[in-house]
């Protein structure tokens, strides 16, 4: 049902997400533009499928950035957009902690 729902959605966004920065990084370090662009938007597809809306926000800017060529910019982003997840994943963690969401994703969710 929805609870089972919820539990995969969140669980793969939260085992996916650290990736997926990394992934981002590594398009900076090498100052691929288009793999910067590409990979904020997959970040701010990954933020709305949850209710990340700050995350959602950041990611979005770092695309624009990144889709204008301003990579510096991107890079000036990315502190606050690992904040935002962190943010982002505590909320979850502590929604999950008080049995807002069904408590079997507790045991997937401990090695986050």
């Amino acid at each position: 049902g929805d609870h089972a729902l919820a539990s995969a959605v969140l669980g793969a966004f939260l085992d996916d997400m650290p990736r997926q920065i990394d992934t981002l990084k590594e398009y900076l370090q090498i100052g691929d533009r288009d793999g910067c662009g590409r990979q904020a938007h997959s970040l701010k597809g990954a933020a709305s499928s949850v209710g990340g809306e700050r995350l959602r926000a950041v990611a979005l800017t770092m695309e624009k950035a990144a889709d204008a060529g301003a990579l510096d910019a991107v890079a000036e982003s990315m502190g606050d957009l690992e904040r935002q997840f962190f943010l982002l994943r505590d909320a979850i963690l502590d929604a999950i902690k008080i049995n807002q969401i069904q408590p079997e994703l507790n045991k997937d969710l401990k090695q986050v």
